[in-house]
């Protein structure tokens, strides 16, 4: 019993949160396409002049006990600099997962990013006079293209100007630094891909 009402105020602060978060969205001039679900505070952030796009039916996982393998973080969505784009297609469901775009990340319909898994279209810092390490240069942002229904795997990393086909399997904790066709599956370190198995449904 005491399980049970655990729950359901769980629930029910979980909505409340769902709902507050979203107007803190609208407040940073976030593009909220339709019914999105926040489950904890994930961060987001849009510069000036950037989009920053969250299509229907979106799930955003933050809160630790809202994925099977936990959040150890929120989600960090963010739109870096005047004129770049993050958009997210409908029914994706993103957990723990951060997603940065200098120039452009899209990523398409239904697919599942897992438990911190990192999406980047930059190296977020550019070498420096005398070796030292300076802010990004916008010039060297390259930007990535997530197609429907692929499969992130949890702490899998791509890199950018990289390209990942419709109904790719990104294995867990695999590092993708090259373009990735549809229908595949790519795993390790650096990622190597091959064609997914067809599934027999006799």
């Amino acid at each position: 019993m005491i399980f049970r009402l655990l729950n359901y105020l769980s629930g029910s602060v979980g909505l409340l949160g769902s709902h507050l978060w979203k107007f803190e969205a609208r407040l940073k001039g976030i593009h909220l396409k339709g019914a999105v679900t926040f489950q904890g505070r994930a961060v987001l952030s849009r510069d000036p002049g950037a989009t920053l796009e969250i299509g229907a039916d979106t799930r955003v996982h933050s809160s630790l006990r809202s994925n099977p393998i936990t959040c150890p973080s929120p989600c960090v969505l963010r739109a870096m600099g005047a004129g770049s784009v993050l958009r997210i297609g409908p029914r994706v469901g993103l957990s723990a997962a951060v997603v940065v775009a200098a120039k452009r990340v899209e990523i398409g319909a239904d697919t599942l990013v897992g438990s911190g898994a990192l999406i980047a279209d930059n190296d977020f810092h550019s070498p420096g006079v005398d070796g030292a390490w300076g802010a990004l240069d916008i010039n060297t942002a390259r930007p990535v293209t997530i197609g429907c229904r692929v499969f992130v795997g949890a702490r899998a990393i791509i890199l950018k100007g990289v390209v990942i086909g419709d109904d790719c399997i990104i294995g867990a904790g695999s590092v993708v630094t090259k373009s990735v066709p549809a229908g595949s599956i790519a795993f390790g370190n650096p990622a190597i891909f091959r064609p997914r198995r067809k599934i027999n449904s006799n």
